[in-house]
């Protein structure tokens, strides 16, 4: 899945650029570096929400079981439906790289304090690519007007569909992460 993110990061912005050429009458050249430029802009804004989630949101925000991130009812279905458990695992996971916590599979399912710090990274997780989602579309403000719908909103379209598969895995893998952090404070509870 790595590949398809890259050949999407890559070869996208040559695609929208190529569009927009065509579409504008605008030199080529042109396009497909305010396309390159654009996504860089974004993954800049990207890092940035990352930034701002890991060391300004504290306690209420991120937390395991606040509402916000406890799974509504109908979200079970749509995660059946978009069959979430066969594609899961082939998303990128950059926690081990970034924050030194990887996220592609729990090492342990009794330990509680390993499970809790499990579900408050997926908590920074989602937060993170929800506000990444959101702000992503301030690359169309930065961009020259003729070119800020052709380019700038299928840049930030792109990103968008590429922060929200996190936000799904990590709100598919939470409510089994909390069932075991529960039975594991149960178990800790009777020793």
């Amino acid at each position: 899945m790595l590949r398809y993110y890259l050949a999407v990061i890559f070869g996208g912005p040559l695609l929208i650029g190529a569009v927009n050429s065509l579409i504008t009458s605008e030199e080529i050249l042109f396009s497909v570096f305010a396309s390159y430029l654009i996504t860089a802009t974004a993954f800049g804004i990207d890092a940035l929400c990352a930034f701002a989630v890991r060391y300004l949101a504290k306690g209420a925000i991120i937390n395991p079981f606040a509402s916000f991130y406890n799974e509504k009812k109908w979200e079970k279905k749509l995660y059946k439906t978009l069959r979430v458990k066969a594609w899961k695992d082939k998303i990128p996971e950059m926690g081990g790289a970034l924050v030194g916590f990887q996220k592609k599979k729990a090492e342990s399912t009794s330990d509680a304090d390993y499970l809790y710090k499990f579900m408050v990274e997926t908590c920074y997780a989602e937060a993170m690519h929800i506000l990444s989602v959101v702000l992503g579309f301030l690359v169309m403000l930065i961009m020259p007007q003729r070119c800020a719908l052709l380019v700038g909103l299928p840049v930030a379209l792109v990103n968008a569909i590429l922060n929200i598969l996190p936000v799904i895995v990590q709100r598919y893998v939470r409510p089994m992460l909390k069932a075991s952090y529960r039975r594991a404070c149960r178990h800790a509870a009777k020793k």
